[in-house]
Protein backbone atom coordinates (compact mmCIF):
# COMPACT_ATOMS: atom_id res chain seq x y z
CA UNK A 1 0.00 0.00 0.00
CA UNK A 2 1.53 3.42 -0.57
CA UNK A 3 2.78 5.08 2.57
CA UNK A 4 3.55 8.98 3.72
CA UNK A 5 5.75 10.68 1.97
CA UNK A 6 5.74 8.06 -1.16
CA UNK A 7 6.83 9.99 -4.69
CA UNK A 8 3.75 9.38 -6.41
CA UNK A 9 5.25 9.46 -10.26
CA UNK A 10 2.49 9.93 -13.02
CA UNK A 11 3.18 9.35 -16.67
CA UNK A 12 3.64 11.58 -19.83
CA UNK A 13 -0.08 12.64 -21.12
CA UNK A 14 -1.43 15.40 -23.36
CA UNK A 15 -2.48 16.93 -20.23
CA UNK A 16 1.37 16.36 -18.85
CA UNK A 17 3.79 16.16 -21.42
CA UNK A 18 6.44 15.49 -18.91
CA UNK A 19 4.90 13.60 -16.90
CA UNK A 20 4.24 14.81 -13.10
CA UNK A 21 5.69 13.97 -9.68
CA UNK A 22 3.88 14.43 -6.22
CA UNK A 23 4.36 13.40 -2.39
CA UNK A 24 2.15 11.55 -0.67
CA UNK A 25 1.49 12.99 2.51
CA UNK A 26 -1.28 10.93 4.02
CA UNK A 27 -2.88 7.66 3.42
CA UNK A 28 -6.21 6.68 5.02
CA UNK A 29 -8.47 3.42 4.45
CA UNK A 30 -9.89 5.38 1.79
CA UNK A 31 -8.04 7.94 0.32
CA UNK A 32 -4.57 9.01 -0.37
CA UNK A 33 -3.84 13.01 0.21
CA UNK A 34 -1.21 14.60 -1.91
CA UNK A 35 1.10 17.53 -1.96
CA UNK A 36 1.99 18.83 -5.81
CA UNK A 37 2.78 21.92 -7.76
CA UNK A 38 2.48 22.95 -11.48
CA UNK A 39 -0.98 20.88 -11.70
CA UNK A 40 -4.40 22.71 -11.26
CA UNK A 41 -2.82 26.08 -9.69
CA UNK A 42 -5.42 25.96 -6.87
CA UNK A 43 -5.66 26.91 -3.38
CA UNK A 44 -5.03 24.23 -0.80
CA UNK A 45 -6.97 23.65 1.72
CA UNK A 46 -4.08 21.99 4.15
CA UNK A 47 -1.11 20.71 4.36
CA UNK A 48 -2.20 18.70 0.80
CA UNK A 49 -3.54 20.09 -2.71
CA UNK A 50 -5.88 17.21 -2.96
CA UNK A 51 -7.14 13.38 -2.40
CA UNK A 52 -7.72 10.62 -4.47
CA UNK A 53 -9.74 7.71 -3.85
CA UNK A 54 -7.78 4.51 -2.90
CA UNK A 55 -8.68 1.14 -3.66
CA UNK A 56 -7.71 -2.57 -2.68
CA UNK A 57 -8.52 -5.23 -5.49
CA UNK A 58 -7.34 -8.77 -6.35
CA UNK A 59 -4.59 -8.13 -3.64
CA UNK A 60 -3.38 -5.05 -5.14
CA UNK A 61 -3.64 -1.41 -4.54
CA UNK A 62 -5.02 1.39 -6.80
CA UNK A 63 -5.07 4.93 -6.58
CA UNK A 64 -8.49 6.55 -8.59
CA UNK A 65 -6.85 9.39 -10.70
CA UNK A 66 -7.80 11.36 -13.84
CA UNK A 67 -4.01 10.99 -14.72
CA UNK A 68 -2.25 8.26 -15.68
CA UNK A 69 -0.05 6.97 -12.85
CA UNK A 70 2.94 4.85 -13.40
CA UNK A 71 2.97 4.05 -9.41
CA UNK A 72 4.80 5.48 -6.18
CA UNK A 73 8.04 5.35 -4.68
CA UNK A 74 9.24 4.40 -1.23
CA UNK A 75 12.10 6.65 -0.14
CA UNK A 76 14.40 3.98 2.22
CA UNK A 77 14.32 5.12 6.19
CA UNK A 78 12.18 7.94 5.78
CA UNK A 79 11.90 7.81 9.47
CA UNK A 80 15.31 9.51 9.14
CA UNK A 81 14.53 12.69 7.38
CA UNK A 82 14.16 15.43 9.34
CA UNK A 83 12.67 18.83 8.23
CA UNK A 84 14.44 21.67 6.39
CA UNK A 85 16.42 24.13 8.29
CA UNK A 86 15.81 27.19 6.98
CA UNK A 87 18.62 28.84 9.02
CA UNK A 88 20.98 27.81 5.90
CA UNK A 89 18.41 29.02 3.20
CA UNK A 90 20.95 31.71 2.34
CA UNK A 91 23.89 29.38 1.69
CA UNK A 92 21.60 27.51 -0.52
CA UNK A 93 20.66 30.33 -2.66
CA UNK A 94 23.87 31.90 -2.61
CA UNK A 95 25.15 29.09 -5.17
CA UNK A 96 22.24 29.91 -7.34
CA UNK A 97 22.73 33.92 -7.20
CA UNK A 98 26.56 34.12 -7.86
CA UNK A 99 27.30 34.84 -11.30
CA UNK A 100 28.80 32.17 -13.91
CA UNK A 101 30.90 32.61 -16.68
CA UNK A 102 29.83 31.16 -19.41
CA UNK A 103 33.24 31.24 -21.49
CA UNK A 104 33.85 28.00 -23.57
CA UNK A 105 30.72 27.39 -24.03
Amino acid sequence: SPKKDSLLIYRRSKKMTYGHVAIITDVTSDYVYIAEQNNLYHYWPGDYARRERLRFDNGNYYIDDEDPIYGWMEIENNDELKPFDESNINNILQKYLEFKSMDGV
